[in-house]
């Protein structure tokens, strides 16, 4: 019988943030669409894209948005505007404890998110969810962000981890795709789908094969 790295647990759980651990408390494009018209579809495509300043970490959020802003004349604080969408987050406590429930038993798991610096921060140091993980990437540290296989294969190399040995939730079909690329056992999943999916996804722990973290 062929033993699999799920039959015996894998060594490193990576979870995604947004989307799976955490959702805005209102509409983000719909609320920034309030704030400065139908401009915010454009600049959140174009200050957001996965390969440019602001993901990666070469740059701040903040004077960008304050820039666009006073470009579109919207006579919205910045501070403000930023306050209330980038750091108006929702954690979704359920999957929290699920997470507590993993670690508890022993397993490991890691934070995977694209985040810019500020947000970032906020998640660090307010919500403090670096506590809850046992190590936490995000794409503004790594200087590389999801889907590009270099932030999966920096991830792996600071975890000391091969792709087999670890498997990957994300809502982002091209993120799961990247993962799988590398071998990487990755699932889609979101929040509002089922806990008892997501535990499956991951599988039992190893001092219990027939148990997953619901039962």
């Amino acid at each position: 019988m062929n033993v699999t790295a799920r039959d015996v647990g894998y060594k490193w759980i990576l979870l995604d943030a947004d989307g799976v651990l955490q959702s805005a408390e209102q509409p983000f494009v719909a609320a920034l669409r309030r704030v400065a018209g139908g401009a915010a579809d454009a600049w959140l495509a174009d200050t957001f894209r996965v390969d440019g300043p602001v993901i990666t970490g070469k740059q701040e959020v903040l004077p960008v948005l304050a820039e666009f802003l006073q470009a579109v004349g919207a006579e919205a604080d910045p501070r403000e505007v930023y306050t209330r969408l980038w750091e108006g987050i929702h954690l979704h406590q359920d999957v929290l404890e699920l997470v507590a429930n993993w670690r508890g038993a022993g397993r490991r798991v890691a934070l995977t998110t694209n985040q810019d610096p500020g947000r970032a921060r906020f998640m660090r140091t307010r919500l403090r969810l670096d506590e809850r993980f046992d190590r936490s990437f995000y794409s503004c540290d790594l200087g590389v962000a999801k889907p590009s296989v270099r932030f999966f294969d920096r991830v792996l190399s600071e975890l000391q981890a091969q792709p087999g040995e670890a498997v990957f939730i994300d809502d982002s079909d091209a993120n799961v795709s990247a993962a799988r690329s590398l071998g990487i056992d990755a699932h889609r999943w979101q929040y509002g789908d089922s806990l008892r999916t997501l535990a499956e996804c991951i599988g039992p722990t190893p001092e219990n094969p027939r148990a997953t973290s619901l039962d």
